[in-house]
């Protein structure tokens, strides 16, 4: 009896072991695909944390590239306006001021023709220079126009121009190198702009 219960022992044994074995080989499976599974996800999330990034890293650089292509064309644009402004006012500069005093009585004349409003006399205001070469010339531009006198004088805010309002004081009109150079670079910027820029 003694060899059967060794046998069985032994049997049990082998049996025990093969199937702790088997278990082994289960787990060891089971561990391997939750491994694998793991890796799996650890890379897809990966790869869409990496996809994400070069997403955000794309938009930012396009994003950049719109500003600095914004930013260069108001550059240029600012940069043609005040070149366009330069050359209009060089080009305005001294033929303003020659024909404005070249024509005052003139300009004086055609003011005082179309004047409406009160009676009362009308004081044209010059530089002193100016006062003493035209006072003459526009006294005789003027001669007839103005039911109410005029009188032509000479002030020190006057530079390079000319004024004229009522006498009592009530208003002036200012007619200076400043206010017809402002005048005309209206009509000038947009010729000297296409003869510079094309545009």
């Amino acid at each position: 009896m003694e060899g059967k219960v060794s046998q069985l022992a032994e049997r049990l044994l082998k049996e025990g072991v093969e199937q702790g074995e088997k278990k082994k080989e289960e787990i060891i499976a089971q561990a391997k695909a939750q491994a694998d599974e793991i890796i799996a996800t650890a890379k897809k999330q990966s790869e869409k944390i990496i996809s994400e990034a070069n997403q955000k890293a794309e938009d930012a650089k396009k994003n950049a590239d719109s500003e600095i292509k914004l930013s260069g064309q108001q550059a240029l644009s600012a940069l043609k306006s005040k070149i366009t402004d330069v050359v209009s006012a060089k080009a305005l500069d001294g033929a303003i001021s020659d024909s404005l005093v070249k024509n005052i009585p003139d300009y004086v004349k055609a003011v005082l023709s179309n004047w409406k409003g009160s009676d009362s006399s009308i004081e044209v205001l010059l530089s002193h220079e100016q006062k003493d070469k035209l006072e003459k010339d526009i006294a005789a531009a003027i001669k007839g126009i103005m039911k109410a006198g005029v009188t032509i004088s000479a002030s020190k805010s006057v530079k390079n121009g000319f004024q004229i309002g009522e006498s009592n004081g009530t208003f002036k009109v200012t007619f200076t190198d400043g206010d017809f150079a402002e005048y005309f670079k209206e009509y000038l910027r947009p010729k000297v702009k296409s003869i510079l820029f094309g545009e």
